[in-house]
């Protein structure tokens, strides 16, 4: 009797050990994210900003270890398409990143594209018929609405990021932009020089994603789906709006 005993305890406490286990074994997905400021940024080495905060909070509820990689937007693109990393963060969605990424239903912190201009210049755009041969800064690999950058071809000059595009703007280097609101300004506001630009063109509105590599097979659209379902959640209880395609 004493003995069947033992054994049932002992099987009990392995059944409570295999569940401890089973349910603190978090699977690890790695993160890529930019400089794009108040959304996502590097302080001192620390990831910071509003989506890795509410991806931190995501991966907590799904009990995933989320690993945030900091890297330059091209670099991000590269990586999430031959998988060295498994989702890039706050992607807007494009016909050529559908090709190796898995793209949710859901959408996360719309924006709007402006061609910004710097006041002193002079220069006055009401349309893309008013730019004529006045070059156009950009930031390489971002979108910024369909059939944009091939209108602009001939204009655009790029620089790899929003940070560098808002100094060169501010400081009269390049006296037009395409940038996106939130980060164009973000920059501006912490440099003072706000009252310098002007948004003088809506371009676009976009809207921007947590897309997920496709060498990561089926589970990669199970995981754009997970997420965009809890952050939806997320948003809902803060009170703040998502979109669906």
């Amino acid at each position: 009797m004493g003995q069947k005993i033992l054994i049932t305890l002992g099987l009990s406490l392995a059944l409570v050990q295999w569940m401890l286990c089973d349910f603190s074994h978090a699977e690890e997905l790695r993160f890529g994210y930019e400089d794009y400021p108040p959304l996502t940024y590097n302080e001192n080495g620390v990831a910071k900003g509003i989506s890795i905060d509410l991806l931190t909070e995501v991966s907590r509820r799904l009990n995933m270890t989320p690993v945030f990689v900091h890297l330059p937007f091209v670099r991000i693109l590269h990586d999430v398409e031959v998988g060295a990393i498994d989702c890039a963060v706050d992607v807007y969605r494009s016909p050529d990143r559908e090709v190796y990424m898995h793209y949710p239903s859901i959408s996360v912190n719309p924006d709007h594209i402006y061609l910004y201009v710097n006041k002193a210049s002079g220069l006055t755009i009401r349309s893309f018929a008013d730019i004529g041969d006045v070059k156009v800064g950009a930031v390489r690999g971002y979108f910024y609405g369909r059939g944009v950058l091939e209108r602009l071809s001939s204009n655009m000059v790029f620089v790899k990021s929003c940070c560098t595009l808002s100094k060169m703007l501010a400081e009269g280097r390049i006296n037009v932009v395409l940038g996106n609101g939130r980060s164009i300004e973000f920059y501006l506001d912490e440099i003072g020089a706000r009252s310098k630009v002007e948004p003088a063109l809506l371009v676009s509105q976009v809207f921007s994603y947590m897309a997920f590599s496709k060498t990561l097979g089926k589970r990669g659209q199970e995981l754009a789906d997970l997420y965009a379902d809890e952050i939806s959640r997320v948003l809902i209880e803060k009170g703040e709006k998502t979109e669906c395609e």
